[in-house]
C-alpha cells in the first residue's frame, strides 16, 4: 500500500531531521530517494531546491501549509521533479514538527517541458512560414488564442487583437471587408469551412494580401464551440500571380490588336510542318481559321507566290542553321483576294526532339508596300519637279539680267527722245518688255513655289488702300477696254494678314483678267469686306461671258488659258495658277463662283490682323536734286548692265565707276571713298555677299551706302543682304526712275530698302 501511494508524508524537526515517514512514491524516485530517519530530508535536493525549502520553513505559519514547492533532486546525475507542501505542527501534540508531504512530478513536468517544446517548434515553424493562427469565441466576440505570426503579418502586436476584438475587421482594406465577410459567412454555411483572399492595411499605409482559412470547431452533439483559423500572407504570389493574368490579358489583348498574325511554326527532322499555336486574326488576314491552319499548315504554305517560295525556303534553311532571325517578304494568295504581300518576321530554337521552333508574327504589309511604290513615285515625280524648277529658275535668271538692259535702255530712251514716232517705237518695246518681264516674274515664282522657296513677309495690310491702288495702277487698262471699274470700300478699317506685295499681285492678276475678258463696255467691280471666323473677303466681279462649266476643273492649272488664246487676248495662263498658289502660301484660299446677272465672281479669303502696313522699296527724298555731283562705284560684270548704268549716271551727272572683280571693287571703295556703290551678287571671282560683308566691317567702307543690283529676286536673298547691311535691293530689271532717284539723293537723307 506504502509503495502504491501517490504521496511521501514525512515529519521533521525544525532543523529538517526526519523523524517520521509514511507513504511513498512511484516510479524510479521511489526506487532511488532513500529518505532515512535520523537525516537532513533535503540530502538530496538541489541547492537551489534547498534554498527554496528553507526560505520556505522560515515564512510558515503554525497550522497553515505553505504554497506548493517545485523541488528538484539529483539521482546519479539525472533531475527529478517534486511537488512539496509544509505545515508546521509544532504546536501539536501528536505528530508535532514539520510535515512534509511530497509528491513525484517528474512525468507531469516533461509532459509539460515537451508540450513547450512543441508550442515553440510551432510557433518557430509558423513564423517561417508567415502565418498567423488564431482561435475566437463562437460568437465571434473575442479571440483565445493568437500566435505570435501576427505581429509580422498584421504589423500589430497580438496583443493589440485582444484589446479591440474588432481589429481584424478594421485591418482589411475598405474597398473589400464587406465582400471579404459575405464570402466567409457564405462558405461557412454552405460547406462548414471558408477560404477567403482579401488586402489589409497596415499602420505604415503598405497594403499587403492575405489568404485566410476558417474552421468552425464543434462538439459531439454539433454545438459551436470556437472558430479556428490562420490567416497568411500571400501578397508576393498574388502579385505574381496578378501580373502573370494582367500579362495574360494583355498579351491577348495585343495579340487581337496586332494587325498581324501571332504564330509558333515548327519544321520537324523529318522535314513535316506544323503550327502549334496560330492567333485568331488569321481568319480575317489569310482567310483560314486558326484551326484549319493548325491542322494543315500547307494552307499557308502551298499558297505562297512561286516567284517567292524559294526565297522563304531558304531564309528559313538559313535560320535554323545560324539561329539568326527569320525575316522574308512575299506574296501570298488570299482567295477572291488575290494575292497579298505579307513580312515575316521570328525567332527560332532547337529543340531537344530536333525540331526547330520559331516565335513570331505575320504582317499584312500590301499598303505598306503600295505606300513604298507610290513613295517612290512621288519622289520620282518630285526629283522631276525640282530639276524642271532648277531649270525654270535658272533660266529666269540669266533671261532678268539681258532684259535689265532692255527695259533700262528703252526706259532711258523714252525719257530722252523728243520724236514721236521713234517715241512710239520705244514705247512698243517697253510694253513688250514688261510682258516678257511679267511672264518671267510669273515663271519664276511658280517655280518658287513648287521647290517651297518662295518666302513671303506676313503683316498687316490695308485692304481700303491696297484695293484702291490696284484699281488705279489698272485704269489705263480699263479705259483702253472701255470697261467701268467700281471700288467697294470696307465701311470700317480693316486689315488683312498678308504679304503686301504678293497680295496686291493675286488683286492685279484677278482684276485684270475681269477687265481683259470682259464685253466691250462691261462693268467691274473690286471690294473688300470682312468676313465670319475672323477672315478678310477680296472679291472680284465681273459682269462679262464667264467661264464654261466644263473647264472650271482647269481653272488654276498653269499655263492652261481655258480657250482664251483663241481670242486675241494677250496672256500667260499663268496668272489664276500662281494667284491660288501665293493665297495658300499666306494661309488663304481662292475660289470662283457664278455671279449674280452674269459674269465671275473671284474671293480672296485672308485672315484679319490689325495695325498698318507701310509698303515702299525705298523711301526717297522729295527734296530737289542737290547740284554737287555723286560719285558712284559700280561692282558688275555683265557689259550691258554697266552701260545702261553708264547712261543713268551721266543723265544725272552722276560720275560713275565701274569695276567687275570683287576684290578689286572692295579696293577701290577704300580708295576713292564713293557717294554710293551699286554692288551685283554674281561675280566671277567672289560672292557679292562676301564683298558686302568686306565693305561692312571696314571701318574706312562701313559707312558707304551699298546697294544690292541683281538678277536673283528671291525674298530671302534679299532679306540676307539688308541683314548683312545693304541699303537696299534692286532686283533686276529695275526701275529707271528709281535708280535716278537714288542718283539724285543727298546720301545723308537716303532711306533704307523696306
Amino acid at each position: 500500500m506504502m509503495e502504491q501511494s501517490k504521496s511521501l508524508l514525512v515529519l521533521t524537526d525544525r532543523d529538517s531531521q526526519v523523524l517520521f515517514m509514511t507513504g511513498g512514491l512511484g516510479g524510479v524516485v521511489a526506487k532511488r530517494l532513500r529518505i532515512a530517519v535520523g537525516q537532513p530530508i533535503d540530502r538530496y535536493f538541489t541547492e537551489e531546491s534547498q534554498w527554496i525549502a528553507t526560505e520556505a520553513v522560515g515564512y510558515l505559519t503554525p497550522g497553515v501549509p505553505s504554497p506548493p514547492l517545485p523541488l528538484t533532486v539529483d539521482l546519479d546525475g539525472q533531475e527529478y521533479h517534486l511537488e512539496c507542501t509544509v505545515v508546521d505542527r509544532s504546536s501539536e501534540s501528536v505528530m508535532s514538527g514539520l510535515l512534509w508531504t511530497i509528491t513525484d512530478t517528474t512525468a507531469r513536468y516533461r509532459a509539460e517541458e515537451e508540450l513547450r517544446e512543441a508550442h515553440t517548434r510551432t510557433s518557430e515553424i509558423l513564423r517561417t512560414l508567415n502565418v498567423a493562427v488564431w482561435s475566437v469565441t463562437s460568437d465571434k466576440t473575442g479571440p483565445l488564442f493568437l500566435s505570435d505570426g501576427h505581429a509580422k503579418i498584421y504589423a500589430r502586436p497580438a496583443s493589440d487583437f485582444f484589446e479591440n476584438p474588432n481589429l481584424w475587421r478594421e485591418v482589411i482594406h475598405p474597398d473589400d471587408v464587406d465582400a471579404a465577410i459575405q464570402k466567409i459567412d457564405r462558405q461557412i454555411e454552405a460547406k462548414d469551412e471558408a477560404t477567403v483572399e482579401y488586402r489589409i492595411l497596415r499602420p505604415d499605409g503598405s497594403v499587403r494580401w492575405i489568404e485566410s482559412r476558417i474552421c468552425p470547431v464543434r462538439d459531439n452533439a454539433g454545438r459551436l464551440l470556437r472558430f479556428n483559423g490562420s490567416a497568411v500572407d500571400i501578397t508576393e504570389m498574388k502579385l505574381e500571380r496578378l501580373a502573370r493574368q494582367e500579362s495574360e490579358e494583355r498579351y491577348n489583348r495585343i495579340v487581337r490588336k496586332v494587325p498581324g498574325i501571332v504564330y509558333q511554326f515548327r519544321r520537324n527532322p523529318d522535314g513535316s510542318t506544323s503550327f502549334p499555336f496560330i492567333s485568331a486574326r488569321a481568319e480575317e488576314i489569310v482567310g483560314y481559321t486558326a484551326e484549319q491552319i493548325a491542322e494543315n499548315a500547307d494552307l499557308l504554305l502551298s499558297a505562297i507566290h512561286e516567284d517567292d517560295i524559294v526565297s522563304m525556303y531558304a531564309a528559313m534553311q538559313e535560320s535554323a542553321a545560324t539561329l539568326g532571325e527569320f525575316v522574308w517578304e512575299g506574296r501570298v494568295y488570299i482567295g477572291n483576294g488575290g494575292y497579298r504581300w505579307f513580312k515575316v518576321n521570328s525567332n527560332p530554337e532547337h529543340c531537344e526532339d530536333g525540331s526547330v521552333l520559331w516565335d513570331g508574327i505575320i504582317f499584312d504589309v500590301t499598303a505598306i508596300k503600295e505606300v513604298e511604290q507610290s513613295a517612290r513615285e512621288k519622289e520620282a515625280a518630285e526629283q522631276a519637279n525640282a530639276a524642271k524648277s532648277e531649270f525654270l529658275s535658272r533660266m529666269s535668271h540669266e533671261l532678268r539680267t539681258p532684259l535689265n538692259a532692255i527695259l533700262g535702255f528703252g526706259q532711258l530712251l523714252e525719257i530722252q527722245v523728243e520724236d514721236e514716232n521713234y517715241l512710239d517705237m520705244i514705247r512698243h518695246l517697253n510694253r513688250a518688255g514688261q510682258h516678257l518681264l511679267a511672264l518671267i516674274n510669273e515663271v519664276l515664282d511658280i517655280s518658287r513655289i513648287e521647290s517651297r522657296n518662295l518666302h513671303v513677309s506676313c503683316e498687316p495690310v490695308d485692304c481700303g488702300q491696297l484695293i484702291e491702288e490696284v484699281c488705279s495702277l489698272l485704269s489705263p487698262l480699263a479705259t483702253e477696254k472701255r470697261v467701268q471699274v467700281n471700288v467697294e470700300r470696307p465701311p470700317e478699317p480693316l486689315y488683312a494678314n498678308a504679304d503686301a506685295q504678293r497680295l496686291r499681285q493675286i488683286l492685279l492678276n484677278l482684276l485684270a483678267n475681269a477687265i481683259k475678258y470682259n464685253w466691250d463696255g462691261g462693268a467691274v467691280t473690286l471690294s473688300a469686306k470682312a468676313a465670319p471666323g475672323r477672315r478678310v473677303e477680296f472679291r472680284v466681279k465681273d459682269n462679262g461671258p464667264g467661264i464654261p462649266k466644263h473647264r472650271r476643273s482647269r481653272l488654276f492649272t498653269a499655263f492652261d488659258r481655258l480657250g482664251a488664246e483663241s481670242t486675241g487676248v494677250e496672256g500667260t495662263g499663268l496668272g489664276l495658277a500662281l494667284s491660288k498658289r501665293l493665297a495658300e502660301v499666306m494661309g488663304g484660299s481662292i475660289r470662283m463662283e457664278d455671279a449674280e446677272g452674269g459674269g465671275c465672281l473671284f474671293i480672296v479669303t485672308l485672315d484679319v490682323a490689325e495695325g498698318r502696313h507701310v509698303d515702299a522699296l525705298f523711301e526717297v527724298s522729295t527734296e530737289p536734286p542737290l547740284s554737287v555731283s555723286r560719285t558712284v562705284l559700280y561692282i558688275e560684270d555683265n557689259f550691258a548692265s554697266t552701260r545702261l548704268m553708264e547712261n543713268l549716271a551721266s543723265h544725272v551727272g552722276a560720275r560713275l565707276h565701274v569695276t567687275a572683280l570683287g576684290r578689286l571693287g572692295y579696293e577701290s571703295a577704300k580708295s576713292m571713298q564713293p557717294d554710293f556703290v551699286f554692288l551685283d551678287l554674281d561675280l566671277p571671282d567672289l560672292d557679292g555677299m562676301e564683298v558686302l560683308r568686306l565693305l561692312k566691317s571696314n571701318e574706312e567702307t562701313k559707312d558707304i551706302p551699298v546697294f544690292i543690283v541683281s538678277a536673283d529676286s528671291t525674298m530671302a536673298r534679299r532679306e540676307k543682304a539688308l541683314q548683312n547691311g545693304a541699303a537696299g535691293y534692286l532686283s533686276k530689271p529695275f526701275e529707271v526712275s528709281e535708280v535716278i532717284s537714288l542718283l539724285r539723293t543727298d546720301p545723308t537723307k537716303r532711306g533704307t530698302a523696306a
